[in-house]
């Protein structure tokens, strides 16, 4: 009777959607009655809102979060694909940019990615692309949309995608992953880890590749670019003792790209080549019952190069080189200081270097250069109220300087209720910005007609953030969420035409414009007769530029999520189905001066997996199935499909 009525509330709750993801327990229940239920209660531990780690209960900051088992459930093998079904988050696709997130209804460049806590470089047009990170052995991921400047500084705008990976926790683990399919798509992923004594240490190595593909039937010549991707990652602890710990992550990454384009009447080779490589030490200690230390030092190195080969002997083809350097250090000190409130001091340092054939030139037949730092002190405060309703207050602040622009002032408060046992109110207010990047205060570089340059008098970009919700959990299966976003952006940086030489029309980088944002999300999830689960979401996004009243290109008004889950764990059977859809898109044609829409479309993708014994699984996924591309305003791969083998002793 219970669950009829839950799925009624459901059905009439329309599109709502609660966080993705919850951990497991250590040791399965028995039965799936009971493991449902346990499911209900256990909620991981995060870290992201304060970089201290907090019970969900006692988080003020409002943090979602996707497990990884949910991750794997659902056949998701880069980042993109894992953010493309979480409701308020869109993922676009472009040529240029890749694959990238936008949060908040505000371009990618307001989204900061993180690997444990540390920044992810190496961006094109100011934009992470999400599918040159492969999702190997993830232990969660970690999401704060909203203003979070107070702790990660520039950058953090829209919001932070954090992914946490999942540390070795027995003597000897393995897991190994290999699958194929159609437009040539190939996963290979293999990682051991072993614990002995205080030492533990996993290394894991992945490659995807996906073959060019056509994306018009009109044109055979234009290709998709297809990829292939290779990713080592290792991490490595030492339990000093009890309280101490220290260890050392380290990524490597690099990713070729080939495509066939189209400018006016002439065909062009896109090839790209991109490496990352990185690395932190990290110090994590508890110096009394009351205090903790944390110390990291971190080096990314990045190279991008991208060559357009002209299919014509006239046009000269074009080869862009960019390197980037960055090293940073953080001392993060939290104090229990009474038995109500617990205070969080941290210094942050950072240094950076680009070189890149896109920028002015000081010296000539020289590579042009340009590095700065930036240093940061932070402090926040959280102050339990009334513990009855876990009435809990936090306010922050944080100072930034930098060498080569304005100093920045990020302050930020949040609010937590709980009324009543099943209830939770959460609001905040935030300041935010986004330092000028040394691209585009040294820009100097030709395209076509076109001349671009940067300007070294930009001020940084500045936000206000207000957000707010309500968290409802109506029984141990059935959950509902409402969340409600507004951003205000000023100063914000954008490519002006300054003047016209002749046939050449220069643009300079300028503060000049203003966003505003408004987002609302509503969502539920539902577990019920068992093994099955449903999760919906919803989201309404009003962004535009408040300069010329425009809404934001690309930015859809509506979104929506679904994702439907069999688990069974005694006849080793899951099964997954996930879908969205995404409303009209507009852009802007600066030809014209009109505003235009892009057709909606929604996607749809499922998993099947079957434990066969040995520590053995078999999968088949499907992706795209509604087929939905084209060459110019949606360039993703086909409908495809693709098999392969899970062997893991975990």
């Amino acid at each position: 009777m219970r669950t009829a009525s839950s799925i009624a509330v459901l059905l009439l709750g329309s599109a709502l959607y609660a966080a993705p993801g919850e951990a497991a327990p250590e040791a399965p229940p028995e039965n799936e009655e009971a493991r449902a239920e346990t499911l209900g209660r256990i909620k991981p531990v995060v870290i992201t809102g304060s970089r201290n780690p907090e019970r969900p209960e006692d988080e003020v900051i409002h943090v979602e979060t996707i497990s990884g088992d949910y991750l794997s459930s659902s056949g998701s093998s880069n980042m993109a694909d894992a953010l493309s079904y979480q409701p308020g988050m869109y993922v676009s696709y472009d040529a240029a940019k890749g694959e990238t997130v936008q949060m908040g209804g505000l371009p990618p460049d307001y989204s900061l990615i993180l690997i444990n806590g540390r920044r992810v470089i190496g961006k094109n047009d100011g934009a992470t692309n999400l599918s040159r990170l492969n999702l190997t052995d993830i232990d969660r991921i970690e999401i704060i949309k909203g203003s979070s400047s107070v702790i990660y500084g520039s950058e953090a705008i829209g919001g932070v995608v954090n992914i946490i990976t999942r540390p070795v926790s027995a003597p000897f683990e393995y897991k190994v992953v290999g699958g194929g399919g159609e437009l040539g798509k190939l996963n290979v992923d293999a990682m051991a880890g072993n614990k002995v004594g205080i030492f533990s240490n996993k290394l894991d190595a992945s490659f995807r590749q996906l073959e060019k593909y056509p994306i018009s039937s009109a044109d055979p010549k234009l290709m998709g670019r297809g990829f292939g991707n290779w990713q080592v990652f290792d991490q490595m602890q030492f339990q000093v003792s009890k309280d101490w710990e220290v260890g050392a992550d380290m990524l490597g990454v690099y990713r070729r790209e080939s495509g066939v384009n189209r400018s006016g009447t002439a065909y062009l080779n896109e090839n790209k080549d991109s490496q990352l490589t990185g690395g932190t030490l990290y110090s994590r200690s508890k110096l009394t019952e009351a205090q903790q230390l944390n110390v990291d030092v971190s080096y990314s190195y990045f190279f991008d190069r991208y060559f357009q080969d002209f299919v014509n002997p006239v046009t000269k083809d074009v080869t862009t080189d960019t390197k980037e350097f960055y090293g940073s250090s953080l001392i993060h000190y939290n104090y229990n200081w009474m038995s109500n409130q617990s205070l969080t001091l941290g210094t942050e340092n950072i240094w950076e270097r680009i070189d890149s054939d896109r920028m002015q030139v000081t010296t000539v037949g020289n590579v042009p250069t340009r590095e700065r730092t930036r240093n940061a002190l932070y402090a926040e405060n959280k102050w339990v109220i009334l513990r009855d309703y876990n009435l809990i207050l936090q306010p922050g602040v944080r100072y930034d300087f930098t060498s080569t622009s304005r100093d920045a002032v990020s302050p930020r408060i949040g609010v937590r209720i709980d009324p009543v046992r099943d209830i939770t109110l959460k609001a905040g207010y935030g300041w935010g910005f986004r330092a000028p990047t040394l691209k585009e205060m040294n820009y100097d570089f030709v395209q076509g007609t076109t001349r671009i340059l940067g300007n070294s008098e930009l001020k940084p970009e500045v936000s206000r953030t207000y957000n707010a919700g309500i968290a409802y959990r109506a029984t141990q299966r059935l959950t509902f969420s409402v969340n409600g976003y507004y951003h205000q952006i000023s100063d914000k940086i954008n490519r002006m035409l300054d003047r016209v030489i002749g046939a050449t029309q220069y643009f300079v980088h300028t503060n000049v414009d203003a966003v505003e944002s408004t987002v609302g999300e509503v969502g539920s999830e539902l577990r019920f007769l068992k093994y099955f689960s449903v999760k919906l979401g919803y989201a309404y996004t009003d962004a535009r530029d408040r300069t010329s009243g425009r809404t934001l290109d690309g930015q859809a008004r509506h979104t929506g999520s679904a994702t439907f889950s069999f688990m069974h764990h005694r006849y080793g059977l899951n099964v997954s189905l996930s879908a969205f859809g995404v409303g009209e898109r507009p852009f802007y044609n600066k030809t014209t001066r009109l505003t235009e829409y892009r057709s909606p479309y929604t996607d749809l993708q499922f998993r099947i997996t079957k434990s066969v014994g040995f520590n053995t699984s078999l999968f088949v996924s499907g992706e795209n199935l509604t087929n939905e591309f084209n060459e110019s305003t949606l360039v993703r791969p086909p409908r495809s499909f693709w098999a392969g083998v899970i062997i893991q002793n975990f």
